[in-house]
């Protein structure tokens, strides 16, 4: 008989006991169920930080980041949009609503819903459609058991400030969110993978291959030189649930330059 002697052992006894007897553990033959690994032939990542920041510019992103959380701590006061429109500048002062977005809404663009496509037997790392691979905290693990292939709606947006996790995935159709981070860049040239084909530095204008562009929040312009971004970059939409997401509610991550590198975007 199985003997529990400490609180460490009774938590792995427990979660593999979830494991075997979830219907993902049951089904973990088929494609994607199970996995050892997530490298499979014939696919192609860039690694990540393969061009990464200089440490002088990406101690300036983190110091204006730093500055940028300080410096609209604390400000909740509603404002009509009508008396305040959105323009291509960021508001010095922005609301409670502006800063922080309602993610149950209805997600408006298409690329950045995601669809889990594979996870590791232990549930230590998912895949998502795009060939993304998120490292998952040890405590979130549990939570994916259940989870669909294919089938649920996820979106990955920031980690909170004091989150040991530079990232959260959220499965907008159960409602359970998990701390991640990057562990691979999508596939290249995969049919779900979103790719940089132009850069306009000067007025902070991104176009991916689906034609969509996007606008960079003013705040984030100098990430696109500094990087630096560069055409043919693979990229992963996210959304954006740090400040200025009212009028800027998503956020493209660019694996290539570091596992947290992302600027906040709309459509232009």
């Amino acid at each position: 008989m199985f003997n529990i002697r400490t609180t460490k052992q009774a938590v792995r006894y427990l979660a593999l006991m979830t494991l075997l007897a979830s219907p993902l553990a049951a089904e973990e033959a088929e494609l994607g169920k199970g996995l050892t690994s997530y490298e499979r032939e014939g696919e192609e990542r860039h690694a990540i930080g393969s061009r990464p920041m200089t440490l002088i510019a990406e101690a300036k992103m983190n110091q204006a980041r730093l500055n940028e959380f300080i410096e609209n701590q604390g400000d909740q006061t509603p404002t009509d949009e009508q008396n305040n429109p959105v323009t291509d500048e960021p508001n010095n002062n922005p609301t409670h609503e502006e800063a922080t977005r309602d993610l149950n809404k209805p997600i408006l663009y298409a690329g950045a819903i995601h669809y889990l496509y594979a996870y590791a037997w232990d549930f230590s790392w998912i895949e998502l459609e795009d060939g993304t691979v998120w490292d998952v905290r040890w405590e979130d693990r549990n939570k994916i058991t259940g989870w669909l292939l294919m089938s649920d709606n996820l979106y990955v947006t920031q980690g909170g400030w004091f989150s040991k996790n530079y990232y959260k995935i959220v499965n907008q159709s159960r409602g359970i969110e998990i701390e991640v981070d990057l562990k691979a860049t999508p596939i290249v040239g995969g049919s779900f993978t979103r790719t940089v084909i132009y850069v306009d530095y000067k007025n902070g204008l991104i176009t991916l291959n689906d034609g969509t562009i996007w606008n960079v929040l003013s705040n984030d312009n100098y990430l696109l030189s500094t990087g630096p971004w560069c055409v043919n970059d693979i990229v992963v939409v996210g959304l954006n649930s740090d400040w200025y997401s009212g009028s800027y509610p998503f956020i493209l991550i660019n694996g290539i330059v570091g596992k947290h590198h992302y600027v906040r975007i709309r459509q232009y």
